[in-house]
């Protein structure tokens, strides 16, 4: 109870004070951040947020709750409320949000960052760019301890998919 009590007050304070009168990148940085695990501006701003250190700080004075991530300096989180909110309010659609952890996905592939973007495709539930990324980083992952998540992984392909299998993508489920 005295968790939906909270939760009720976090979306008294954005949707009837914070949002109405917020700049349209304010709520459009709770939709995208509501989706991620973590974010930075680089992150923010492939995905589509407008000066993400501006819309960052105007978050911040808005009261809306962006706190420091764990991950990395520089890095950041919505609090767990104001991420429940985002995500019952805000981003409605499935296909959005996939829309939008496939995106980041890409994005820490392009990095070197396979675990995050396993994490992020297995979210979306977008098969063919898990097929995809286990094919390039398969083997990778495993080797730095990330079975668990493989397996997983695999585990959402389509059994009986010629058009999804490779000897490589069968070569990484027989290691894992």
């Amino acid at each position: 109870p005295d968790e939906a009590a909270a939760v009720g007050l976090v979306e008294g304070l954005l949707s009837r004070e914070v949002l109405p009168q917020a700049e349209p990148a304010l709520t459009e940085l709770l939709r995208v951040g509501a989706a991620l695990e973590s974010f930075d501006t680089g992150l923010l701003g492939a995905l589509g947020i407008p000066a993400p250190e501006s819309v960052l700080g105007a978050a911040r004075r808005a009261g809306i709750h962006v706190l420091p991530a764990p991950v990395a300096e520089g890095w950041f989180t919505l609090s767990p409320m104001t991420k429940e909110y985002a995500l019952a309010r805000l981003v409605t659609d499935p296909a959005e949000l996939a829309r939008i952890r496939t995106a980041a996905a890409h994005w820490h592939a392009d990095r070197g960052d396979a675990a995050t973007a396993l994490r992020y495709l297995v979210q979306a539930g977008d098969a063919e760019e898990l097929a995809r990324l286990l094919e390039r980083h398969g083997s990778t992952l495993l080797a730095a301890g990330h079975s668990g998540a493989v397996v997983e992984a695999l585990s959402q392909l389509p059994t009986g998919s010629a058009g999804m299998r490779s000897p490589t993508l069968d070569l990484v489920e027989g290691e894992a």
